[in-house]
């Protein structure tokens, strides 16, 4: 019997047995926490609905720069404020937990977690992170925190881009499956990534290989000069930062656009230009040796309604006019790294099967 089909039986055995499994999609922001079951044709499902939070935060918190953090993978050293939010970070999203938990009687809980950032050797902490603090103790704080014993099965720490990837792949109704290849860009407070290239989603390491990710990646042909990296482009909190230095605090984006803010449609226009050329850059490298090239392109994230909405016509427009080879497609997923996080939980870690186990 195929492993991804023995594994997809098992989790349907497992959640008739007392075994529950919750995913977590951590943002830079916020997180959302849910309850996920599997659904028909072997994809995953949220039972009861999303939970949120929002990350506590520290006005007087300022983290280091990348570089800075980088320089202190050999011996991370603490700066002021940092244990104290790492904590509050771990006992709010507990307390979600929680809450979600309720009363439920269960006697194992597998749990997937996906954070921005870059992790340690074990997947237990985040040594590296581009918004908000670092977490070298995320896991050991947080099965402390939930007390829950030999019940909690925490699994390694994810990637929110690859978890996502993950979850388009194994959600219901999530857009990688059943293609040979796809592109994922989660757009919001950052530019998260992954690749399914020929039916395999490929590892953080591997698509480093091929070129560098959009957090570090130069804009190609020097447009927007000033920007440092694509996700500085092109990113929702790259974009609202410009909105608030020109018109003040409290400008949302994508009501801003919404409304027909001049500013703000500028700036989207320009950011589907950069976005497209990018992407366009990207996929030549990695269609070149594949056997299936990438020919979808799933938005997801806050800029899946990019994709969505009427009003945001002009800016698919101006991203399918950049990639007139992909067919671009907002995810239909509530939360796309839940799932992946969730599917990790529980060992769904390859491809999804054609047709649902019998």
């Amino acid at each position: 019997m195929d492993r991804r089909v023995r594994a997809a039986r098992a989790v349907g055995e497992s959640t008739e047995a007392g075994t529950l499994c919750i995913g977590v999609d951590g943002g830079a922001t916020g997180f959302r926490v849910g309850c996920v079951v599997p659904g028909v044709d072997g994809g995953l499902q949220i039972r009861g609905g999303l939970k949120r939070g929002l990350w506590p935060t520290d006005a007087n918190f300022v983290h280091l720069t990348i570089g800075e953090q980088r320089a202190q993978l050999g011996g991370l050293r603490r700066i002021p404020g940092e244990r104290e939010l790492e904590r509050a970070w771990v006992q709010g999203l507990a307390g979600v937990i929680r809450e979600l938990l309720g009363k439920q009687a269960f006697e194992v809980l597998h749990l997937g977690i996906a954070l921005p950032g870059q992790k340690d050797d074990r997947g237990r902490g985040v040594l590296v992170m581009a918004h908000g603090p670092r977490l070298p103790e995320f896991s050991s704080a947080l099965e402390m925190e939930l007390d829950l014993g030999d019940k909690l099965r925490l699994c390694a720490l994810g990637s929110d881009g690859q978890d996502a990837g993950r979850g388009e792949e194994w959600g219901q109704g999530g857009a990688f499956w059943g293609q040979a290849s796809a592109l994922y860009l989660g757009l919001g407070t950052g530019l998260a990534e992954a690749v399914k290239l020929d039916g395999e989603l490929l590892a953080a390491q591997v698509l480093a290989g091929y070129s560098a990710p959009p957090w570090e990646a130069q804009l190609p042909g020097g447009a927007h000069a000033e920007q440092e990296t694509i996700e500085q482009a092109v990113s929702l909190g790259a974009i609202q930062g410009r909105l608030e230095a020109a018109r003040g605090p409290g400008l949302r984006p994508l009501d801003a656009a919404r409304m027909g803010e001049p500013l703000a449609l500028e700036l989207f226009t320009a950011s589907a230009e950069a976005l497209g050329a990018w992407v366009e850059e990207r996929i030549t490298i990695l269609n070149a040796e594949a056997r299936h090239p990438v020919t979808r392109l799933v938005i997801g994230g806050s800029g899946a309604e990019l994709l969505r909405a009427a009003q945001f016509e002009f800016y698919r427009v101006a991203l399918q006019a950049a990639l007139p080879r992909l067919e671009l497609l907002p995810s239909a997923l509530q939360t796309s790294a839940l799932f992946g996080a969730a599917a990790r939980a529980w060992g769904l870690t390859g491809s999804r099967p054609a047709k649902a186990p019998s």
